[in-house]
Formats: structure tokens, sequence, C-alpha cells
């Protein structure tokens, strides 16, 4: 017998790289035309005096460094140029290139170029961070593009904006799966309601678990064509979610990690990290075991990033840095049952007797310490699992369901999950006590989620921005305490790039039924946070614009991404300044 981990093992040792890989799937035509540079170019982790520019230089066969020249200009036909030098791309780094480039003007727009193998890069556009006089600010927020699912033409819509100061990418840039059956497949893929356009085109052809393989799978992403431009005329600011190394990961393991056949968990997660800062223009400090003042913990990669006066990004990190074993659904529902809503939650500890805790101690007192720093009249806080308490649907006492549609909710809900579920599940959402689907998300860890709210209690309007969870929502966040609740933000989840959302499980069930009753059930029975807009059927990103006066969001929806052709629609909210204070919070 050979394990799965020898057998992946004999693969990559057979030639899956990430060279191999791209020139697998990439048209000859394109491939000679791209040259040394067919992964494109990218930038990212700008500061007001510096941004990082990154490429990757493909040559067939090459065994050792290549000689790289770059150059940064204040204009696209790059003759004023300002900064440039020499780098190596080097096989220890999968010919990957990072130039960290400093001596830059604040709020600066800087064209960049590379010279390799005898030819050119396409030229990129990136920005520095403003320093003084900001007015307004415009991002796209992105996360959750699974490559075999779907085409990204969320990607493709958010490049046509030319005047972004930042992409937010909030994890899950790629997917760890392999294709076919055994990969990523919904109950709607899987009775071919769906199709998965690119499933035949996802390499390599197994689940990736060693670094060869996840450098491939960056280096297939890194093919696609939207995703090129939207770097290439974007700076990036990235954080990781679970999938960047597999699915549903915790600190000291993962839902889709089997150490028996996968062998260790942490010589797993090192490969997928290390993948994950080879191929993204992110900042790397020298000595990761080292926790910066500015920047946070390297190595778990969450820092800030300031807007002049306006506005102030905190990028935290939910999934490696400190992350707690999720509970299994008992126990996350007893540890709210019969308990007051601010807490104590007696049954929310670990096996040593230590309160649970989704970001780390060292993160939660780092992330403290920034927001009671900050003077901005914003505080934007990218972050990868919903926030607000998402408490389970209650079927039977909603108003917006007929019975037709409980009944029919109710039978998809025991296909799914096994005859009877559905009766738990409501008597849960009756009790206003927690969704099981929620074990992952801050609902699952109660204790770190009233935390986070006492924080930021504190804080200047905050404004919590979500991926994940392949849906659009809008909440109220509310912290409970003895004298009722008292506000403290608004939470924006955005939908997701290609994977899929409620509407390829809950099958037969119309998907404004599905928000129509967790809105309702969030305004009459959640004892702290409010729902109050979701969607769960379109594929997506949020469009933010900050200005002194206000924050406005919107929840911008393609069509399809299973073809390329695409119509858009958007749902639109707005958060004015003083948000706690304000009559009417989100309009």
């Amino acid at each position: 017998m050979i394990s799965r981990r020898a057998a992946l093992q004999l693969t990559v040792a057979a030639g899956v790289s990430a060279t191999s890989v791209t020139l697998a799937v990439t048209d000859p035509a394109r491939a000679a035309e791209a040259g040394a540079f067919l992964h494109g170019v990218a930038s990212g982790d700008p500061q007001r005096d510096r941004v990082i520019i990154w490429t990757r230089v493909t040559k067939p066969n090459a065994s050792t460094a290549i000689p790289v020249e770059w150059a940064v200009a204040e204009d696209e036909g790059m003759k004023r140029v300002v900064r440039s030098g020499k780098a190596l791309a080097r096989p220890a780094r999968d010919f990957t290139v990072k130039i960290d480039v400093d001596g830059l003007k604040p709020g600066a727009t800087y064209y960049y170029r590379f010279e390799a193998v005898g030819g050119a890069s396409p030229v990129g556009r990136t920005r520095t961070l403003p320093e003084d006089g900001v007015r307004k600010l415009k991002f796209a927020v992105l996360s959750c593009s699974n490559f075999e699912l779907g085409y990204f033409n969320v990607y493709r819509e958010a490049a046509k904006h030319d005047d972004l100061d930042a992409v937010l990418h909030l994890g899950d840039y790629i997917y760890e799966y392999a294709p076919g059956p055994g990969g990523y497949t919904s109950p709607a893929a899987a009775l071919g309601l769906v199709p998965k356009p690119r499933d035949s085109k996802l390499l390599p052809k197994d689940e990736i678990v060693l670094l060869d393989q996840y450098r491939a799978r960056h280096a297939l992403y890194k093919t696609d064509s939207d995703l090129q431009k939207i770097h290439r005329e974007n700076v990036f600011i990235n954080i990781w979610d679970d999938h960047e190394v597999t699915n549903d990961a915790w600190k000291h393991g993962a839902e889709n990690h089997q150490p028996e056949t996968e062998g260790s968990w942490r010589a797993r997660k090192t490969a997928g990290i290390r993948a994950f800062y080879e191929w993204l223009p992110i900042r790397e400090p020298e000595d990761r075991d080292i926790v910066d003042p500015a920047t946070g913990a390297p190595e778990h990669l969450y820092r800030v990033f300031d807007f002049g006066a306006l506005a102030r990004l905190v990028m935290i990190d939910t999934r490696q840095a400190g992350r707690n074993q999720q509970l299994p659904v008992d126990r996350m529902v007893a540890a709210y049952a019969g308990q007051p809503p601010e807490g104590p939650f007696p049954v929310d500890v670990n096996p040593n007797g230590s309160t649970r805790t989704l970001m780390g101690k060292a993160q939660e007192d780092w992330f403290a310490a920034r927001i009671a720093e900050s003077t901005q009249t914003w505080q934007l806080i990218g972050n990868q699992v919903l926030m607000f308490y998402q408490n389970a649907p209650d079927l039977a006492g909603s108003r917006v369901l007929s019975a037709a549609q409980k009944a029919g909710f109710n039978g998809v809900i025991d296909q799914l999950f096994g005859a009877g579920f559905s009766a738990q599940l409501g008597q849960l959402g009756a009790a206003g006590l927690p969704f099981p689907l929620a074990a992952d998300a801050w609902t699952g860890y109660p204790s770190a989620r009233i935390e986070m709210l006492k924080t930021l209690a504190t804080a200047k309007n905050p404004v919590v921005l979500t991926g994940d969870s392949h849906n659009a929502w809008t909440a109220h966040l509310n912290l409970p305490t003895a004298k009722g609740l008292e506000r403290v933000g608004v939470e924006f989840g955005g939908s997701s790039v290609s994977s899929p959302g409620f509407e390829q499980y809950l099958l037969g069930v119309p998907p404004e039924a599905v928000s129509g009753v967790l809105v309702d059930s969030s305004r009459r029975k959640s004892p702290s946070d409010r729902l109050i807009y979701s969607e769960q059927s379109k594929r997506g990103y949020m469009l933010v614009q900050v200005t002194p006066a206000a924050v406005t969001v919107d929840h911008v929806f393609v069509s399809t991404v299973f073809t390329k052709g695409y119509t858009t629609e958007a749902k639109r909210f707005r958060v004015p300044v003083n948000v706690k204070r304000a009559t009417t919070p989100v309009a």
C-alpha cells in the first residue's frame, strides 16, 4: 500500500511545478505573447512612502537564478523613472520577485515594469497611502475566488473602476480541492443543475498538500486574465482565510486535514503560507517571530493601513494567528443556552480550562491598542468570518414564509443534514439559539465575540468588512449589557467572486425566502445584533466609498459566473458619521 502523501510526493517529483502547470493550461499563442511574464504583475501593502511590486519569471527548465531589472515611474510610458534596480528570480522563491520600493511620495499614482529574459512585463499601476487632506476614498472588497466553479466575472467588473484607492481581498484567494466529484461540489453541481465551468482545467489534479502543489495552484489562478487585470491596475491589500491552506483551519489543525494520510499539519500550513507570501505582493519583515509594533505579528499577517485622517484600515487574522478549534454544534449551543447574552459562557473553554479565542491573546491586545490610538474618523475592519450573531432561523414563527414554503424548507434541511435535523433547527430558532452552520464564524466563539464588541464600543465609527460566507449581508452590531443593547457599529459581509452560496444547497427553496426568514428571525429572536439585509443567490463584491460624512457600501452582483457574459445590479447602504448615535444607523 502507498499512502496518499507518498503518492503526492511522487506526483510532485514527476513534474508538478508552477511553470509546467501554467504552460499546460495556457493557450500557446498567449504564452508566447506573455513571454517571461506569464503571470502578470501586481502591487500591494502600500504605505505613505513605499509599496511592494511583484512578478514571476517564467523560463522553462530554469534551475538557476534569473536576473531581473525593475523600474517605477511617474508616467505610464515609463519616461519619468523615479526608482529602479536589479533583483534575482530565485528557484527557492519559485522564481517570484518582490521589491519593497521606498522613497515614494504620499498619495501618488505610480507605474512599474520588470524586464527579464530579453522581454518586458506589462506596465502596472499602483498607489501609495495618502497623508493629508483626504476627503474621499474608494475600495473594492472581494473574497472567495474558486477557479473551477466559475469565471472571474466579479474581478472583471471590479476592475472597471479606475479610481480605486485599493482593492481589499479578505481571503480564500485560492482553494485547495481536487477537481471532480471528490473536490468542491455543491448539491446543485452534483446533480448537474449548475456547471463547473473550469473543472477540467484545474491543476494539480489532486488536493494540494505540498509546497510545490500550492505554488502550482497559485500559478494556475494567476493565468486568469481578469485576475491579472485587476492586479495590474490596482494596489492590493490581502489577508488570508482558511482555503489558502485548507478548509476550516485553526491554529493546530483543520477540518479538511487528515494527518494519517496527509502528513504533518504544521508542514502543510507552512507550505500554504509560504506559497501565499511568494505569490502575492505582501511585505515580509525579516524576522517573522518578532511582533512588530507597526505590522503586528508578521507571520500572522495582521496589520494597519492609515489613509490620512479619514480612515484607518485594520486587517485582522481570524484564521491562522491564534484560533482555537471550532466547537461541535451541541457544545456551541450549550455555550449559549441559559446564559445572558453578554455572558459569561462557562462552556466556551478549551480542554485546559482557558477561554477559547478566535484571534489569540497577542492579536486581541494589538487590535485594542490600534483602535485606542487611532485618531481617524472611520475605523474599517478587514475581517474574514461573519461577526454578527447568527441565530438559527425560526421557521415556525416566521410570517414571511407560507406553510408550503416552510414544509419545503424543512424537507431540504432533512435531506442535507439527516432526518429530524429540521425539528432540532426549529427548536434552536424558536429559542434564539445559534445557527449550527455558524460554528466556524464569530458566533461559534461567544466569549471572543463579546470581547471584540467591547473593543468596537470604544472605537470611532467602526465598520466591519467581512468575506468568507459567499453571500451578502448587512447587520447592526450591538453589545449586550446588563442595561440593554449598546450600538457599536455596522457589519457588511460581501458575496463571493465565484464560490457557491446557499442557493446551490437549499435546492427548491427560493433564495429570497431564505433571505427573508433569516432577516425576520434576527429581528424577532436575536438577543443582540440585527441582520437587516441578506442576498443568498448572487456572486459579487462590495464597493466601499468613504467621506467625512458617511461610508457608502454597494453590494454589487453579477448575474452569472457560469458564462463570461453577465449583467449587474447593486444594493446600496449608507452609514452616517457618529453611527452609534445616529437615529438611522444604516439607510
